[in-house]
């Protein structure tokens, strides 16, 4: 999950409590229109001048959290966790799966060449084929909207089906200010029918003798 105050720093996902906040008492504060608990300041972010506050629901499940400048409380952000990586990690509605993977879009003589190569990673994948960073766009801090294919580190496609308002921009919690506006990312298009870019094809490896 992408800050909104610090570049390229990410927060991780994960639903679990984290130590700092297990058998604590933690306030209920709404943000966003959502009503949630409000947990104790991260220390792992103090260094970053910031105060992370991770937010649960009635569960105790994390969906999410606030970070606000440690010499300013009123400028802040709200991050939410979302359905898809791609929409967690840039805060925007409308990405979904395409159920599909990288594999299954590739013919059977790229697939097998890939798996000769024993392409594990999408680093692996790159390494070996390296144009094909040019077609396949990660979660990246900088992204190029403009890439055909939206891919998780899994091989998982995603494509952005349409272009509701922007949740986590801007909040305010209580009395609170709301932040400066942030610059968004440009929005990618649709490609329902995009080709992927297959590996060149090569002859498997004849053993030495």
């Amino acid at each position: 999950m992408l800050s909104r105050l610090r570049k390229n720093l990410v927060y991780p996902v994960s639903d679990d409590i984290t130590e700092h906040d297990l058998n604590t008492d933690i306030d209920s504060w709404t943000y966003d229109d959502r009503e949630v608990f409000k947990g104790n300041i991260d220390p792992e972010y103090l260094e970053n001048g910031l105060n992370v506050f991770w937010l649960y629901n009635d569960y105790n499940i994390r969906v999410g959290l606030a970070e606000h400048e440690q010499k300013n409380a009123n400028q802040f952000c709200v991050l939410w966790f979302r359905d898809t990586p791609f929409g967690t990690y840039y805060q925007q509605d409308g990405w979904v799966s395409t159920e599909n993977t990288l594999w299954s879009k590739m013919s059977t003589c790229a697939y097998d060449d890939c798996m000769r190569k024993r392409i594990q990673t999408p680093a692996d994948l790159f390494r070996h084929y390296p144009a094909m960073k040019n077609e396949i766009q990660l979660l990246e801090p900088e992204p190029d909207f403009k890439k055909k294919l939206f891919m998780d580190f899994d091989f998982v496609l995603y494509e952005r089906v349409s272009t509701p308002s922007e949740h986590g921009e801007t909040s305010q919690a209580s009395a609170q200010a709301q932040e400066p506006e942030q610059e968004q990312p440009e929005q990618p298009a649709s490609h329902p029918q995009t080709e992927v870019p297959h590996p060149p094809q090569q002859e498997p490896e004849q053993p030495t003798q």
